[in-house]
């Protein structure tokens, strides 16, 4: 996952979805996400500063 117009490597997280649908994420710096996404590909997830970042599918 990357932010759209964002083309800097190192903000790209990876990471699993498991089957209820929690996502934990991290980047090349150690940065972490962590929430959920439903099967339409919505969601929410909150990175270790408490910042909360919504997700749509393209």
């Amino acid at each position: 996952m990357k932010n759209k117009y964002d083309y800097d490597p190192s903000n790209k997280y990876r990471g699993e979805i498991e089957s209820d649908g929690t996502v934990r994420m991290k980047n090349y710096n150690g940065d972490r996400l962590r929430g959920t996404i439903d099967n339409d590909g919505y969601g929410t997830l909150r990175d270790q500063n408490g910042n909360t970042y919504r997700v749509r599918p393209r």
